[in-house]
């Protein structure tokens, strides 16, 4: 361990030097008596830490007046230790309150509570500002009541003044307050300070509390558990106003602090060393003369001081009934008898069942977050620890369940007897999800060709591995449903709220985690169809370039194919699509194009490059499959798209890449501006000159991807998660399992049919032969409103681009555009205008405007132009259908707006205005202006709003 060297400084005016005489024999520990509101002892040059206690309270009830050496140690101290701090860069760690958490409307509270917070306040703000602008690492750690063996017991704290009516076996005595308050046994709260501060990463306010408060009636309990005989509690009525309880936990900042003694063993330690009581005239021994030379005195030389003090008698107070001097032999042995069942049947077990209560949650919150890191290894350790411990906790609970029984708890211990069940079936289903996970990661790992691992000696998957898998996956989920099923039959009346939402919660995330393993079972079984373990699989992998944005995420300038045998990756070519395309041509085959490709971008016939055409990913990979069958006489078994902001991700994993042939060096922040500046410009199609930059990269990023180290899997997997919901990635499979996942989540680009929900989809496909979507800047906004009492309902679409580029020159130029906007079918087109910057009123484009039918929609298309340094504004109104009119028989209206792949996030303005007569009840993240639903933001991912009435 590594060692420190330690410099104490205090004035010791509380507190005295017999309390530091076991530090003595420590050669690394210097004790400094002064004080630092005057001055830094001038010996202390360099430090490394500094820890300031600012005169700490135990309890500011210990110390009523809160005086002005107070607000010099808090204010010119602080300061002064922040200074040193400065000089040799030092952290610095400020001990403050939780009473800054209280309500700041305490009128009635005491005087020397305001001026005790607001002390503690002046030194955080302080500390906060000069780190700020001295650029030093600091934290400011907040306590609540420090108790434990040697806390002055006459004061009117709770704890204090119970802990004195039980060593005189007199009633305990509880104050008219029902607040509850935090309390940190005394060497909880030293290892928390150490702990905390020893560790940089660890910055801010950070609170240092036990799980949960307790009120005063709460630690009487504890005290008349542990005392001997039994002591009643009664309630003193003092007239005294309650202080305002401390905010509600959850308003507290995350703190990594976690206490180690609990409230009963911190009491019971407590009462067992306060059995002796010093006088108080004895607690104070005079320092010996400090050394001149070097401002401090050893701590070796007051131990030496002190042994030469006649050390004081001390009074023996026993705690319990007064022992009778003609105890009998039988009473004796009932006793011995009784200590022995009580030690048995109640405290063995209730020790027991705290401890592995702890380290049972604990393993099981550990286990559940390497999940989530696919730290499969440690989630399995953690899995078995958690069901051993909480297995044992289970025993415990059945031994007590005869003290429950005779007690008014029989309902809280079945409560938590179903709560530990719940713990168990969790750790046993983190065991078998990471079971099921363990092949498929070192499938996938060893899936590349050339790629070998221990173990896995052939490469990729084989059948009963995925079988072992699947199974393990469907013990999980039976886990699960027996955790739920736990949790769902605690009785909930009557608890605190705060385990109620954690119930919540935890039904919640286990809710979620069924919804995650169904998709992995799913996943399972299309696996081995996928991976070819029956029969060769082939699969196309498009790179999108959406600088050129086209319908399913951009212009299609290079591909991937992936051939697949016996579960292995047997086959990767990545090649120019102009490849490809050049063999239609020397095949002489001609494919009549889209009107649009055709008169737009001048191409009279139809290639693999242009055949992402269709706003619907599922019919557009029909196209692809069909001319890369054409092309190469390949047949395809599903075809995937991405595009280069997700590419842009795999980037942020594997590091910068290499280009050789273009002698250039591609990393996350130049990716787009190297893209642009060697994009395809002047490619003669079939031609043997070098490959594009595009194609380039993506051989290198591919071979990157499949070297990928298992720690960053996860990293991987989030880019992938991230790309697919955001539609940087679009996924379509012949497989019925695999295309049934994909559809149901969405990954797929499908347009959502939702036939009783309003619609809409805006559709860009650039057709400038340009990379000008770089430039260009789209924004969308539609507001909807009854037209008339029968309910129809009308839409003003509004969709603004602005081009920000300055040169037409090749990449950039005209945007070109051919606008596409997908309404609910039988929506009608009323008016449609066209607006530039240089026009106030803007053209009447209606008669432009083609109303056509696709993917079930209704379509609303036009070609535009937006030259550079302009902007265009298109404007269409449009009614909806009959079937959508908002009727006084509908509660609700709902509209699904999709995202274009290969957008990053246009932002999107949505207006309602409420029906006639009828107020809009609307979900939290839209605002409300008047009688109109509103929402501002960008366009991540595809959205649904749901607007009810009454």
């Amino acid at each position: 361990a590594k060692k420190y060297h330690v410099t104490a400084l205090d004035n010791l005016s509380v507190g005295n030097y017999r309390s530091i005489r076991e530090l003595t024999d420590l050669g690394n520990v210097t004790f400094i008596n002064c004080d630092i509101s005057e001055a830094i002892p001038a010996t202390i040059k360099e430090v490394d830490l500094i820890i300031h206690l600012g005169a700490t309270r135990v309890n500011y009830e210990d110390y009523p007046d809160t005086n002005l050496y107070d607000l010099a140690i808090n204010g010119t101290g602080t300061i002064k230790l922040l200074e040193l701090a400065a000089s040799c860069q030092a952290r610095f760690v400020y001990t403050s309150t939780i009473l800054l958490y209280r309500s700041l409307l305490e009128d009635f509270a005491p005087a020397n509570l305001h001026t005790h917070r607001e002390v503690k306040q002046f030194g955080e703000a302080y500390v906060h500002h000069y780190a700020r602008d001295h650029h030093l690492n600091t934290c400011i750690l907040r306590l609540p009541k420090v108790y434990g063996p040697g806390m002055n017991l006459h004061t009117d704290s709770p704890v204090g003044s119970l802990i004195l009516n039980a060593l005189g076996q007199e009633p305990l005595l509880v104050r008219n307050e029902t607040n509850p308050n935090y309390y940190l046994y005394l060497t909880d709260c030293a290892s928390g300070i150490v702990q905390t501060s020893l560790d940089e990463t660890q910055k801010g306010i950070i609170p240092l509390l036990p799980e949960s408060p307790v009120t005063a009636l709460g630690v009487a309990q504890i005290l008349a558990f542990l005392s001997e005989g039994e002591l009643p509690i009664e309630t003193v009525e003092t007239g005294t106003p309650q202080i305002t309880s401390l905010l509600p936990q959850e308003n507290f900042p995350e703190s990594p602090f976690r206490p180690q003694v609990s409230l009963e063993l911190g009491l019971k330690k407590t009462l067992e060393k306060s059995r002796f009581v010093t006088p108080a005239d004895e607690y104070t021994v005079e320092p010996p003369e400090q050394d001149e030379e070097q401002g401090f005195q050893p701590l070796k030389q007051i131990r030496e001081h002190l042994e030469e003090r006649k050390r004081p008698e001390y009074k023996a107070v026993r705690l319990g009934v007064p022992e009778s001097p003609r105890k009998s032999r039988i009473t004796a042995l009932i006793f011995i008898f009784l200590t022995f069942v009580l030690l048995a049947f109640v405290l063995i077990p209730l020790g027991s069942l705290g401890y592995h209560l702890l380290a049972g949650r604990s393993a099981v919150l550990s286990g559940g977050e390497a999940l989530k890191n696919l730290d499969i290894k440690s989630a399995k350790i953690n899995g078995l620890e958690g069901q051993v411990h909480l297995l044992k906790a289970e025993g415990d609970l059945s031994r007590l369940r005869y003290l429950a029984k005779l007690t008014t708890l029989n309902s809280e211990h079945t409560s938590l007897k179903r709560a530990v069940g719940a713990g168990i079936h969790i750790a046993e289903s983190e065991v078998s999800i990471s079971s099921a996970l363990t092949p498929l990661i070192e499938g996938a790992s060893a899936m590349a060709p050339g790629v070998q691992i221990v173990g896995n000696e052939q490469g990729g998957f084989d059948a009963q591995q995925l079988s072992n898998s699947l199974s393990d996956a469907q013990d999980a989920e039976q886990k699960i449903q027996l955790a739920l099923a736990e949790i769902k039959s605690i009785e909930r009346t009557g608890i605190p709220d705060k385990i109620g939402k954690d119930l919540s919660y935890a039904e919640s995330q286990l809710n979620l985690g069924l919804t995650e393993l169904s998709l992995l079972k799913k996943l399972i079984n299309a696996l081995p169809d996928l991976i070819g373990l029956s029969e060769d699989k082939r699969y196309l992998l498009l790179f999108q370039n959406s600088n050129e944005l086209r319908a399913t995420g951009g212009f299609i300038g290079s591909y991937a194919e992936l051939s697949f045998h016996s579960g292995r990756l047997e086959d990767l070519i990545i090649d120019d699509i102009y490849n490809p395309d050049g063999q239609l041509l020397e095949k002489h085959i001609a494919i009549t194009p889209p009107e649009p490709i055709k008169q737009i971008l001048g191409q009279p016939q139809w290639f693999l490059r242009d055949s992402n055409w269709k706003v619907s990913f599922p019919q557009a990979s029909e196209d692809i499959k069909r001319f890369y069958l054409l092309e190469t006489g390949k047949s395809l078994d599903g075809v995937v798209a991405l595009d280069l902001e997700i590419m842009k991700g795999f980037l942020e994993i594997t590091g910068p890449l290499q280009i050789s042939s273009y002698n250039e060096e591609v990393d996350s922040d130049n990716f787009f501006e190297k893209i642009q500046l060697h994009a395809e410009a002047g490619f003669i199609p079939g031609s043997n000159s070098k490959k594009t930059f595009l194609t380039g990269l993506s051989e290198e990023l591919m071979t990157k991807i499949f070297e990928v180290k298992e720690n960053k899997l996860p990293q991987l997997l989030g880019v992938l998660s991230k790309g697919l919901v955001e539609k940087h990635l679009l996924l379509q499979f012949d497989n019925n399992d695999m295309s049934d996942v994909s559809g149901s989540k969405n990954w797929n680009g499908a347009v959502s049919v939702a036939p009783d929900s309003d619609y809409l989809y805006v559709v860009d496909s650039n057709l400038g032969a340009n990379k000008a979507n770089y430039y260009v800047k789209r924004t969308v906004s539609l507001e909807t409103e009854m037209k008339d009492r029968d309910g129809l309902m009308g839409s003003t679409l509004t969709v603004r681009y602005l081009h920000t580029g300055t040169s037409n020159n090749f990449p950039g130029g005209v945007y070109k555009n051919y606008l596409r906007v997908l309404v609910p079918k039988g929506s009608k087109l009323i008016k449609a205008m066209s607006v530039n910057a240089n026009s106030d009123k803007g053209a009447d484009i209606t008669t432009q405007i083609k109303e056509l039918e696709e993917a079930g929609k209704t379509e609303f298309a036009t070609n535009l132009e937006v030259p550079t340094g302009k902007a265009v504004t298109i404007i269409i109104n449009y009614t909806l259908p009959t079937d959508l009119a908002l009727t006084t028989d509908k509660n609700a209206y709902s509209l699904i707006v999709q995202k274009q792949p290969g957008t990053k996030g246009d932002n999107f303005t949505l207006t309602f205005h409420s029906p006639f007569g009828r107020d809009l009840v609307l979900p939290q993240e839209i605002e409300r202006i008047g009688d109109r639903a509103r929402f501002d933001g960008p366009l991540t991912t595809d959205k649904v709003f749901t607007f009810g009435f009454k």
